[in-house]
């Protein structure tokens, strides 16, 4: 089994590995699955909340504070030196 949230309503989801949408069972959202080597995780440039995105993304929205953070090759320096 795996799990997401949902990005209509925030239900957390479980549903069959390897199922390529879930449709919540709350709001009817359908929602994208993906494998674990599909996604990537940043920090917020904002709030420092982890957030997690589909891979090859060049910016995600953070839910908590509306952050724009850039991601990708050119900016993992960056993330770097503002880690350390």
């Amino acid at each position: 089994m795996a799990q997401l949230v949902c990005g209509g309503c925030h239900t957390l989801l479980m549903y069959i590995r390897g199922a390529t949408s879930v449709q919540c069972s709350c709001c009817h959202t359908v929602n994208l699955a993906m494998e674990a080597n599909q996604v990537a995780h940043v920090n917020c440039g904002n709030c420092r909340m982890l957030l997690m995105y589909q891979y090859g993304a060049r910016s995600v929205k953070c839910a908590v504070c509306n952050f724009v953070t850039s991601v990708g090759v050119s900016t993992s320096t960056a993330e770097q030196k503002f880690n350390s």
